[in-house]
């Protein structure tokens, strides 16, 4: 991408897109729009997901700022619902600096769904108390991420907490699970995706909220 375009992570160990400049998420854009032209109707296809919101170290770019920022969100937003006609659009909403309802409302009249990166157990994602209101209103579609499982070396919540979790207080209708397998707790590989999260998935039929959302118009439950 040209100069200009990108940002430095923290670290400076790679180079992030501008998505709140218009010329950044045109690109964007088109990108997504090729995406669903070759994908949409692929029936093994059930979902997409937009990157989060959370900026790290965007704050740090002289030409930030989350009104601009907020504008090309939503372009990307309606671009993506427009192009995928057979697929569920998901926006990831975390840390948006109090925009957080407002990007989450907008999915949900545009007929997409909301989501984050994250499934806690404990509770901190504070982006669950959004979720929360939308229960059946919308598709909620999170992700299951390798911190969730293991720290380093050492296990944090089991697969079948993450589950419990996912159904009992977020009721989601989506999970997206890592195909990764950690490094906790070696001899039952329990936090691993081979041995932990399919057999937990398998135990519960896989089951997730399948009733079909108030913001969409027709969905194949089956």
């Amino acid at each position: 991408m040209s100069a200009g375009l990108t940002y430095p992570t923290a670290g400076r160990w790679a180079q992030i897109a501008k998505y709140w400049l218009p010329e950044v998420m045109d690109r964007i854009i088109a990108l997504w729009q090729a995406i669903a032209a070759e994908f949409d109707t692929d029936p093994y296809l059930e979902g997409v997901n937009t990157d989060s919101t959370a900026t790290g170290s965007a704050k740090n770019s002289p030409d930030f700022n989350w009104p601009d920022n907020v504008v090309q969100l939503k372009r990307q937003y309606d671009a993506m619902t427009a192009a995928f006609d057979k697929t569920v659009v998901t926006v990831y909403v975390d840390y948006a600096s109090g925009y957080e309802q407002e990007l989450i409302d907008y999915a949900r009249s545009i007929g997409a769904g909301t989501g984050a990166p994250d499934v806690q157990p404990d509770g901190k994602n504070s982006i669950d108390s959004y979720k929360s209101q939308m229960q059946g209103l919308m598709p909620l579609c999170q992700a299951v991420q390798t911190p969730e499982l293991c720290s380093g070396s050492t296990g944090v919540f089991t697969p079948e907490q993450i589950y419990q979790y996912a159904m009992n207080t977020l009721h989601l209708t989506h999970m997206y699970w890592i195909a990764q397998s950690t490094a906790c707790d070696t001899s039952t590989q329990k936090y691993s995706f081979q041995y932990g999260i399919i057999p937990t998935v398998n135990n519960h039929n896989g089951f997730t909220y399948s009733s079909c959302p108030a913001n969409l118009p027709s969905c194949d439950v089956s």
